[in-house]
């Protein structure tokens, strides 16, 4: 690929006065440069009508944002699931070991107390879930 002059100049004089961060004569950015003094002008002019650049630019910007953005609510979603299955999981479990001491003592399988600690352990993942934050 070939940089025209006007190109060459044109990226020399914003690289230089993206770096120096202040007003610069002609004729110095024609020395620190190595460019005609004459044709320094032409390229500003060129580099001041050059708004639509900018708006393309913020443009640009504003889309890559809402693609990290899009991208970060997805982790986000990805990350919330799996901590949904596992909330489900245990209350399931819960259920399990609350209607299966409910059961073992209502049918006399198990002693009262053996009951009594299935259900106190199937409260207890019940209550596991909700100590877990959803972000």
């Amino acid at each position: 690929m070939q940089l025209t002059n006007t190109t060459d100049y044109a990226s020399r004089i914003v690289c230089y006065l993206a770096i120096k961060k202040r007003r610069v004569t002609m004729a110095k950015l024609a020395s620190e440069l190595k460019a005609p003094e004459s044709y320094i002008p032409k390229i500003i002019k060129q580099l001041k009508n050059w708004e639509e650049l900018k708006t393309l630019v913020k443009y640009i910007i504003k889309v890559f944002l809402y693609l990290i953005l899009a991208v970060m609510t997805l982790i986000r979603w990805l990350i919330k699931i799996p901590m949904m299955l596992g909330n489900i999981l245990l209350y399931f479990l819960s259920i399990i070991f609350i209607l299966t001491g409910v059961l073992s003592d209502g049918f006399a399988l198990e002693s009262t107390r053996e009951c009594g600690l299935m259900v106190i352990i199937g409260m207890r993942f019940g209550v596991i879930p909700d100590f877990i934050p959803f972000f």
